[in-house]
């Protein structure tokens, strides 16, 4: 977990992305994965003493928590649907929709991809 402090406000929060399959929080590695810390977007304190890792604004800490719960979710769901239909299976169509994708759209697009798996699925056993 990272402890974030909003420089407009001086409010502190919490960012984690807790992984389903081991239940390690990952967010360092998620936000250093896409670029964040290499941005400037994400500022050590200055102070060793401080109570907070980094320092952002409120509108990149938005984005971020955005970005962030909407993957974690995703990971979630996807863990479910490999325990449900075989990793393998789930890992092709999640792949093929993150082709390309930019971060802030890549869960709305492996989502989309996902519910439709589901709805050709569910179609499947209505024929039958």
């Amino acid at each position: 977990m990272l402890k974030i402090k909003i420089k407009e406000t001086g409010l502190i929060y919490d960012l984690s992305i807790i992984d389903p399959k081991t239940g390690v929080d990952w967010i360092s590695d998620f936000i250093g994965n896409h670029d964040g810390f290499r941005e400037g977007e994400f500022e050590k304190p200055a102070d060793t003493d401080a109570n907070y890792d980094y320092e952002i604004d409120q509108g990149h800490f938005n984005w971020w928590e955005t970005v962030i719960n909407d993957n974690e979710a995703l990971d979630y769901r996807i863990h479910d649907l490999n325990q449900e239909h075989g990793w393998e299976t789930i890992q092709n169509i999640v792949w093929k929709a993150y082709d390309g994708a930019d971060l802030e759209y890549q869960a709305s697009m492996v989502n989309q991809v996902l519910d439709e798996f589901e709805a050709e699925l569910e179609a499947e056993l209505e024929a039958d």
